[in-house]
């Protein structure tokens, strides 16, 4: 029987509640100061964000005779620590640290302090917080140790699945989703068989332990500028020119002389905007899914293929791929006693290899203090990604966040790759 105080999750937060029984999905949201603070006035001021805000003293019900629920729950203690060492081995042992769903909290928060500077990690679990709404929960925390007050009291953020505008393609008619998927299948017939990265030697089942590895990517404001413009210069938008170069980095990466491949590109696609009333933007939660297109990639002239790219993914989400997920979620697949996670994982290793780009975009620096220099966050790859990149822009800085598993993607092959992809993107801001 579900709380009182808690809602059902709706099926983007099931399906990343499934995902976590296979590996472990934690979104990790950065914020790097100029500024260092002690590690108590942080731990104080993370006490007053959880005490407002109940995402992050959440835990998840699982009851026996009813579907999985998020109840923000005030007998849970926030979790807090300072900790030390290279950023990116902390995010990387952030993003394999599991958190106890049951007894909660779904959220964490780590501090690094450094000399004349400092980061706070804000890590949770994907099923109740995606990149947004963890910037959100960043935005407080600054607002707090800005001397701004506790935040304001929020409830729980409302469930994707009550209020959806008419005319998208969800569960009420099943029809337009199947429809959609058998124009998918003939367009990829059309293309042809897509290509992979041939490892030797091969990768171990994807059973086998995560072993997460990030390497962030900070560009500054002329180099943001001029890259967006480009991007605008040739028709594309910023997510199409970042997808284009890792694209062309994996045709590198490929290396069989071949003058071009046939790639995949899965993109997340933030539907909040399509809640019926919309979402506000500062409400923490998670509301995205994924797009997936397909691209024939050479070395060719960079804007020409952002431009294809931009075109591509914003057609799938017209035609409704981005709510395809959602209109096939069935209960059975999205059960958390174990079925689910077996069903899913078939899925997952049934399906093309492919790159995932995030859409995070620009975030408005809004009242937050000078002293927030950078945002970013980081979500690891499920074993048909080769990577996840997320690429963020924050008071015209962008930065990029490359996420792989060593397991799957060598160190050297990971370090070519994510070498070449931010070479490009370099030459593209020069020009």
């Amino acid at each position: 029987m579900t709380s009182p105080a808690g809602r059902p999750l709706d099926p983007a937060g099931r399906y990343f509640a499934v995902l976590d029984q296979l590996w472990p999905a934690n979104v990790v949201c950065g914020a790097e100061l100029d500024t260092v603070f002690a590690a108590d006035e942080v731990a104080a001021a993370w006490q007053d964000v959880c005490t407002a805000n109940p995402v992050a003293r959440s835990r998840l019900g699982v009851p026996a005779d009813g579907p999985p629920f998020l109840v923000g729950d005030p007998a849970v203690s926030c979790d807090f620590r300072p900790s030390a060492g290279a950023l990116e081995a902390v995010i990387a042992d952030e993003q394999r640290t599991r958190f106890d769903v049951a007894a909660g909290p779904l959220v964490r928060c780590r501090y690094l302090a450094g000399d004349g500077g400092s980061v706070v990690l804000v890590t949770g679990h994907h099923a109740v917080l995606d990149g947004r709404g963890g910037y959100v929960l960043l935005q407080q925390l600054a607002g707090v140790l800005a001397g701004a007050g506790p935040p304001a009291q929020r409830p729980l953020p409302p469930g994707l699945q009550d209020g959806i505008r008419p005319g998208l393609r969800w569960p009420q008619d099943r029809r337009p989703a199947l429809g959609l998927l058998r124009e998918m299948a003939g367009r990829r017939q059309q293309a042809g068989p897509l290509d992979a990265v041939a490892l030797d030697p091969a990768p171990p089942p994807s059973s086998a332990a995560r072993e997460p590895a990030v390497s962030l990517h900070r560009f500054n404001e002329d180099a943001t500028r001029a890259l967006l413009a480009r991007a605008r210069a040739t028709g594309a938008s910023g997510h199409g020119i970042i997808s284009a170069a890792w694209l062309q980095a994996v045709h590198e990466l490929i290396g069989d002389g071949r003058p071009a491949h046939h790639l995949s590109l899965t993109t997340p696609a933030d539907l909040r905007a399509r809640l019926d009333p919309p979402v506000p933007a500062d409400v923490a939660g998670m509301f995205a899914s994924m797009v997936g297109t397909s691209h024939v990639v050479g070395d060719g002239d960079l804007g020409d293929l952002a431009r294809g790219v931009s075109r591509q993914v914003q057609a799938a989400v017209d035609r409704g791929e981005g709510e395809l997920f959602f209109a096939l979620a069935r209960a059975d697949t999205m059960a958390l006693d174990g079925r689910g996670a077996a069903t899913l994982r078939t899925a997952i290793e049934a399906a093309p290899q492919t790159i995932a780009v995030s859409n995070t975009g620009r975030l408005p620096a809004g009242s937050d203090p000078a002293w927030v220099r950078r945002v970013w966050f980081v979500f690891g790859p499920s074993p048909n990604q080769l990577l996840f990149v997320s690429a963020t822009t924050y008071r015209d800085r962008l930065t990029l966040a490359a996420a792989v598993d060593r397991a799957r993607l060598p160190a050297d092959a990971a370090d070519r790759l994510v070498t070449s992809a931010v070479r490009r993107l370099a030459a593209a801001a020069a020009e």
